[in-house]
């Protein structure tokens, strides 16, 4: 498989005609906005790869920006993904997805299409792995199931992202950061999750999450992500975390259409 090619048609997606009027490119967080929505994703460290953005990127197209996600700069590559969310992420991209959009629990603190909160009774008894250290993990999963980390930078108990080959297989569900498309890592893991045997069931989770069915057809049979409702809210907490994150928009989840190998 070109490896390129799930990259490509990510970006072939994206409009020609819209133009990005922020870009606010942060330690933690990156936000991209445009005529129709605000779209986020994890900063990931630079590298020594030179940028490729030249000038302010504000003005640019959307569809310009959002190809930087190919770029080996991964600041340059979270600004592609945030591009990217600022359309796939948008209330309309999502309503013509038919996602699902959260409510509140009555806690007023979980929502509803929370994916670790969603998949916990399901995943009781069984193997289930994680690329990424999320949060919450500790409570909600390891006490029921069978639960391997991998992490790139590890905690303690974590697997090395480089056990994915030997661990992957084995599962029974595969929950994936979404930040995996910045280091492009995730056409590989796809391909170890759809590999010869039990196929696991592959949950791309994470406000990172791109809400595009293009990656249906690769292999990922959930999206769980983030619809950006208040910028100014998701504004302040990129520049300064003084806010939960969630507190400026929805989580949303669709599933893969029934019948779609």
């Amino acid at each position: 498989m070109n490896k390129w090619q799930l990259y490509d048609e990510l970006i072939e997606g994206v409009p020609s005609n819209l133009k990005a009027s922020e870009v606010l490119v942060c330690r933690n967080r990156t936000m991209v906005t445009c005529e129709i929505g605000s779209g986020m994703a994890m900063t990931m460290d630079s590298g020594a790869y030179p940028s490729q953005i030249q000038g302010s990127p504000v003005g640019k197209s959307l569809k310009d920006l959002a190809a930087l996600i190919k770029s080996w700069n991964f600041v340059d590559a979270s600004v592609g993904l945030a591009a990217m969310n600022a359309y796939y992420n948008s209330l309309q991209q999502v309503n013509e997805l038919k996602a699902r959009i959260s409510q509140l629990y009555p806690d007023q603190r979980n929502q509803t299409e929370d994916a670790f909160l969603y998949y916990q009774p399901m995943v009781e008894g069984k193997k289930v792995a994680t690329i990424g250290h999320f949060a919450y993990l500790d409570r909600r999963f390891a006490p029921i199931c069978d639960l391997s980390i991998l992490e790139r930078v590890q905690e303690k108990g974590d697997y090395p992202d480089s056990a994915c080959e030997f661990i992957l297989p084995e599962q029974d569900f595969v929950f994936i950061t979404a930040t995996t498309l910045i280091n492009k890592t995730l056409p590989r893991l796809l391909e170890i999750c759809k590999g010869e045997g039990k196929k696991p069931q592959v949950i791309l989770c994470g406000p990172s999450t791109v809400m595009s069915p293009t990656l249906f057809q690769y292999g990922v049979d959930d999206l769980a992500g983030f619809m950006v409702l208040e910028p100014e809210v998701c504004r302040q907490f990129i520049s300064f975390d003084n806010a939960s994150i969630f507190a400026s928009g929805k989580m949303i989840r669709a599933l893969k259409p029934e019948g779609m190998i």
